[in-house]
Formats: structure tokens, sequence, C-alpha cells
């Protein structure tokens, strides 16, 4: 079932960008990449960013407005939130920044608090900002995920 509705959704949003005058593959990535599954298996990376709206064309407006972007897990996003505590959600979150190999550079500090998490401190680009979210948004326990992170200037 969930195949058949992502295929359909797929359609007709691709539909929707051919009939608004823009390229199909332009900003969306493929919904099924060849090498996962098509049941049961974790999304790719920029299938989640485009997914969560993370993608730096998705969070621009939001960040320069209000210099933080914020999104919250809705019943239909997949890894639903466990029960860890804080420290271990935190923890979780900071240990998987340390091994992406675009994040492992930055001095990003997470806080959690009943299933809210809080990034602070700095990255170089939104793509970094929105990466941190969308890791930090499929981390159990987590319901929500707060960027408080400023961009560095070089």
């Amino acid at each position: 079932m969930k195949t058949i509705t992502l295929l359909l959704f797929s359609t007709a949003l691709l539909c929707n960008r051919t009939q608004a005058g823009l390229p199909p593959a332009a900003t969306s990535p493929d919904p099924l990449p060849a090498t996962e599954p098509a049941t049961g298996a974790k999304p790719s990376l920029p299938t989640r960013l485009f997914e969560l709206g993370l993608r730096p064309e998705d969070i621009r407006d939001e960040f320069e407005q209000t210099g933080r972007v914020i999104r919250t897990k809705t019943a239909a996003t997949p890894f639903p939130a466990g029960h860890l505590d804080d420290d271990a959600v935190a923890s979780l979150i900071a240990a998987k920044f340390q091994t992406d190999s675009d994040l492992s550079g930055l001095a990003i500090r997470v806080a959690a608090d009943h299933g809210a998490v809080a990034l602070s401190g700095a990255a170089d680009s939104l793509a970094e900002i929105g990466k941190a979210m969308a890791i930090a948004l499929d981390t159990e326990g987590v319901t929500k995920a707060i960027s408080l992170l400023k961009l560095q200037s070089h």
C-alpha cells in the first residue's frame, strides 16, 4: 500500500510540476531510489530532506526571517518517537553528527527536552543546517527539532 501511495503522490507531484512549467526532476529526489527496497527501508537522506522540507531552498526564507528553522514530526512521518530520556536522545544525535562527514567538523550543541531538540552553534551552509535537522528528526525519541544554528562567514 505504501508503494502505491508513494507512486501516486510522485505522479501527482510530477504532473503538477510539469503543468506549472517546471522541470520534473529539478527539485525532487527520486521517490524510490534503486538502492533502497520499497518496503521497510529507511529513506535516503535526499528523500528525507525533501519530505521534511529541509533542503536549502525550503529553509532559506524561514532562516532569513527568524534566524531559526523548526520542524515537528507528524503522524505520517516514519520512525516514530520512542521512550529515550533527554540525555540519551541528545547523546545519540551528537554521536550521529560526529560520524557524518559533513557535520563532524562543526561544533553543534544538542539539548533535548521531552522529545523537543534544540541545535545550536554554527554551520557553513543552509544544506548543513537542513542535514542536521533531518538527522535529529530521524532519531528515536525526537518529536520536534529547532535549529538555532547560525551561518558562519568565511
